[in-house]
C-alpha cells in the first residue's frame, strides 16, 4: 500500500474519511512518517538491505628522486610534483578527492592532511593537489608521500552494519568488531605498516558535510525551451558534494556517484515557463570555492573539490508547443544536474530531465567503516546493513515494508492520531495492538529479540570489559 492508501485506511477507521482539508491530511501524513521512524527504531530488522564499495589501496611515491613533492612556491594550500613518466600514476577523475596524504618533510617529520582535489597541468609540467589545511611554508622540497583512505563511508541512509564480506577473488567474510576491541587489538593503521586482504571491519568516525544556507535564485532569461523535458512550474534547491565513488557506481543519469553530500539548501521561489516560449530558467547558486578561499589570485582557484547538485521539484507540465510527451508532476525534489563549485549559474531549458530514480535524500551524515589490514588492492566489499526509511513525501510513495509491517505502521499512526484527537483510551488500545504486532514481527523476521540488549555486569575485571559491556549489542556493532 502507498501513503494515500494507508492514510485512507486510517481515516476510515476513525470515521473521518470525508475530511478533505489539506492541512488535516498533512497532519495525518506526519503521523505516518513519524510512525515509520518509530517502527524502524523498534524493529530495524524490517529495514535491511545491501551496500557495496570498492577499496582504494595506498599509493606511495616511486623510488628514485623524481617522484617527490614540493610546496607550491605561490600557495601554501597546494602540493606539486614535476610530471615524469617514471612517477607513480595519480588519478584526476575525482575518485581521489577527499583522500588523505602523509607527507614526510625535509626534517623527517610526517604530516597528515586531507586532500581537496587532484589535477594535472601539462602546460606547467606539474601534477597538483590541494590541502584542506595549509602547509607551514612554501619552500619545502624533495618530500615523500603516501596517499591513503582510512575510512570508507557508507550511503547516508545506512545506520548499522550487520555483516561484511570481500566479494570476488578472494571471497571471504570479515570479522565484525566494535571500535573498542579494534583499538585494544591495535588494529589501527600506522603509516601503512600492515597491508593485504582485509580481515576485520569496524566503525570509523561519523562525518557530515556542512549544508548551504543560501537559497538559489531563479530568473527567466532569453532563449528557446528546447527539451526534451517539458517546461512547466518548478522550484529548486542544491547540495554541496565532494569526492567521487568508484567508476563502477553511477547515477541513473550517468553522473559519477558522490562520496559525501550535504543536507539541502533552502528552496528557491517558484518559476513557470512554457514549451513554446523563448525563456529559459537561470538558477544562481553561490561560488563555494570563493567562499572557501579558492580565489582567482591563488593557484588553488576552483580546486576545492566541492561541486553542487541541483534538484528540481515539478508542480505542472506544460502542454503547449512542440514538446507534448506526458510528464509526471510528483511535487518531490529530484536530481537535475551537477555543476562545479565555482560555477555560479545554470541555465535550464529542458536539456536534462529530472531523475525520478534519484530523489533528494535526507542526509544526517555518514557512518564510516575501517578495514584491517589496509587493503593492498582494489577489492569489492559487500555489506548487509540496516537503512533509515525514506520519508513518504507523496501519496504514491510506498514504504519498503511487507504487508504485515504496514499494518504495524498503521497502528502506530493511529496511536499518534488518538493522542492528537484527545482520545487517550483509544490511544492505549492502539499501542497495545501495535506491541502485539511488533512481537509477531520479531518472531517472524528477527533472529533475536531486538528489544533486549546485554545487561551491564555488576562487576568487571578490566576497563576494556566495562566499555564493551556498555557499548556492544548482540550483533557486535556499537
Amino acid at each position: 500500500m502507498n501513503r494515500g492508501d494507508i492514510r485512507t485506511q486510517l481515516l476510515r477507521q476513525v470515521d473521518r474519511l470525508t475530511t478533505s482539508s489539506q492541512d488535516y491530511l498533512d497532519v495525518i501524513n506526519g503521523f505516518l512518517n513519524r510512525g515509520q521512524q518509530v517502527l524502524f527504531n523498534d524493529a530495524p530488522f524490517l529495514f535491511e538491505g545491501d551496500a557495496r564499495f570498492w577499496t582504494q589501496p595506498d599509493v606511495v611515491n616511486a623510488t628514485g628522486t623524481t617522484d617527490r613533492l614540493r610546496a607550491a612556491p605561490t600557495d601554501r594550500f597546494v602540493m606539486q610534483r614535476a610530471i615524469n613518466a617514471s612517477n607513480t600514476a595519480w588519478q584526476f577523475n575525482g575518485t581521489w578527492d577527499g583522500r588523505w596524504v602523509e607527507i614526510t618533510d625535509p626534517n623527517n617529520e610526517v604530516h597528515l592532511h586531507q586532500v581537496g582535489e587532484f589535477w594535472t597541468d601539462p602546460l606547467a609540467a606539474n601534477d597538483y593537489f590541494t590541502l584542506v589545511e595549509p602547509w607551514p611554508n612554501t619552500s619545502d622540497t624533495g618530500m615523500t608521500y603516501r596517499i591513503l583512505t582510512p575510512d570508507y563511508h557508507l550511503p547516508s541512509d545506512v545506520v548499522e552494519v550487520r555483516s561484511a564480506r570481500l566479494w570476488g577473488d578472494p571471497n571471504h567474510n570479515l570479522t565484525v568488531l566494535n571500535e573498542y576491541d579494534a583499538e585494544d587489538m591495535r588494529l589501527i593503521d600506522f603509516r601503512g605498516r600492515y597491508t593485504g586482504y582485509p580481515q576485520y571491519v569496524f566503525l570509523g568516525k561519523h562525518w557530515q558535510l556542512p549544508a548551504p544556507t543560501l537559497a538559489p535564485t531563479v530568473s527567466a532569461v532569453a532563449g528557446a525551451w528546447s527539451g526534451p523535458d517539458n517546461a512547466g512550474r518548478f522550484d529548486f534547491l542544491y547540495t554541496y558534494v565532494w569526492g567521487t565513488k568508484d567508476a563502477a557506481i553511477l547515477t541513473p543519469q550517468n553522473l559519477a556517484e558522490v562520496v559525501w553530500e550535504s543536507a539541502p539548501s533552502p528552496v528557491s521561489a517558484t518559476i513557470t515557463t512554457t514549451n513554446a516560449g523563448v525563456q529559459r530558467i537561470r538558477i544562481a547558486t553561490p561560488d563555494i570555492d570563493h567562499q572557501l578561499g579558492y580565489v582567482a589570485t591563488a593557484l588553488r582557484q576552483g580546486r576545492s573539490g566541492f561541486r553542487k547538485r541541483i534538484y528540481g521539484r515539478r508542480y505542472t507540465a506544460a502542454v503547449d508547443g512542440a514538446i507534448v510527451a506526458p510528464v509526471e508532476s510528483p511535487q518531490v525534489f529530484m536530481l537535475l544536474t551537477e555543476i562545479a563549485g565555482d560555477t555560479a549559474t545554470f541555465d535550464y531549458f529542458g536539456q536534462a530531465q529530472l531523475d525520478m530514480r534519484r530523489r533528494l535524500k535526507q542526509v544526517h551524515g555518514y557512518r564510516a567503516l575501517r578495514l584491517y589490514p589496509m587493503p593492498d588492492a582494489r577489492y569489492e566489499m559487500h555489506c548487509r546493513v540496516q537503512f533509515r526509511p525514506a520519508p513518504l513525501d507523496h501519496d504514491q510513495d510506498t514504504p519498503r515494508l511487507g504487508e504485515d509491517g504496514v499494518d504495524a505502521l498503521l497502528q502506530k499512526a493511529l496511536e499518534f492520531f488518538y493522542d492528537f484527537d484527545s482520545q487517550p483510551d483509544m490511544s492505549v488500545k492502539a499501542r497495545a495492538v501495535y506491541r502485539d504486532m511488533l512481537s509477531t514481527l520479531t518472531k517472524r523476521y528477527g533472529s533475536l529479540d531486538w528489544g533486549v540488549t546485554r545487561r551491564e555486569p555488576a562487576r568487571v575485571r578490566s576497563p576494556t570489559a566495562a566499555r564493551r559491556s556498555k557499548a556492544v549489542r548482540w550483533d557486535g556493532i556499537t
